[in-house]
């Protein structure tokens, strides 16, 4: 049984349901989802929010509700049902970040809560192809199972349904190859790592130059600079620490990334380093020094 049929078993057993869909960027079915369509025999609702108008003509509601602006939020038709729903979710919207919090806290074990903070190296809202990230957990040896390859990548998948059971993550499409991050889930993982484990993340930012020396502190645990025009990485950063530095997506089309002779130098813990679609020709000398190096991906280039 798949999660769409889990789902609209679940919901058929209620009558009266509210479900909202927040954010969404392109058509929804609601039969693939799993939400059966409200019918006379259910007063249930479906709520959805999006940016998009092209979304909104494909999802044939039954009723536009356009917020944003102050004369809407003002109004005397929405103010005494806004009071009212924060009422009866206790100001939920104020506690968002205490709910999350506690989702994560209540992660079965420190391995799960690695593993969930790992999805915050990608972009907000990117789409996280599965089998890459599970064979990223490998090579950091987060999955330490005794067995063959497959039961590392079987392993890691029982990982992943454990943090979509938790609502920390979700699948994108039914076959399950991909999984997100809600943007304000992914808030949350930024602050934690902002203690140790100490991660820099700086994804999709359009970086031209990158982060300066002392910005490569010592306890660094975990670097993501993806999807930048960074074409140059210079300086010796001192990070003995460093496990996993993703540097995929850089460079230009026309010119491919360099590093500095010393650039690895102190790097000697690195075990997954992803140049994939930078353009790079030829690996620097010193990479030599990353003896602990147990991924090192080159693809497109």
């Amino acid at each position: 049984m798949n999660r769409a049929q889990v789902l609209h078993e679940a919901f058929g057993r209620r009558k009266n349901f509210i479900i909202i869909l927040d954010d969404i960027w392109e058509r929804v079915s609601l039969q693939n989802v799993g939400i059966p369509e409200p019918d006379g025999s259910n007063v249930s609702k479906v709520v959805w929010t999006t940016s998009s108008m092209n979304v909104f003509n494909s999802m044939e509601s039954e009723k536009e509700i356009k917020v944003g602006a102050e004369d809407v939020i003002m109004s005397t038709e929405i103010q005494p049902i806004a009071k009212q729903v924060a009422k009866e979710c206790g100001r939920l919207p104020d506690k968002f970040p205490l709910l999350i919090s506690r989702n994560y806290n209540w992660l079965s074990n420190d391995k799960i809560r690695a593993y969930f903070l790992y999805c915050a190296l990608y972009p907000e809202d990117h789409q996280i192809l599965v089998d890459v990230l599970i064979e990223y957990w490998m090579a950091e040896g987060l999955i330490n199972e005794e067995g063959s390859i497959q039961t590392e990548k079987d392993k890691g998948h029982a990982y992943l349904k454990e943090l979509k059971d938790a609502c920390m993550i979700e699948s994108i499409r039914d076959d399950d190859k991909y999984v997100r991050m809600h943007d304000l889930i992914r808030d949350l993982a930024i602050n934690i790592t902002r203690e140790p484990p100490l991660f820099m993340v700086k994804v999709g930012l359009r970086l031209e130059e990158s982060p300066k020396e002392e910005e490569w502190v010592e306890s660094l645990q975990r670097v993501s600079l993806m999807r930048n025009d960074i074409k140059a990485f210079s300086g010796q950063p001192n990070c003995p620490q460093l496990s996993t530095l993703l540097l995929h997506h850089n460079g230009t089309k026309y010119s491919e990334i360099t590093f500095s002779d010393t650039f690895f130098k102190h790097m000697h813990n690195l075990k997954v380093l992803d140049l994939s679609n930078t353009g790079i020709k030829s690996l620097p000398n010193l990479i030599s020094v990353l003896v602990n190096l147990q991924a090192l991906i080159l693809t497109k280039c």
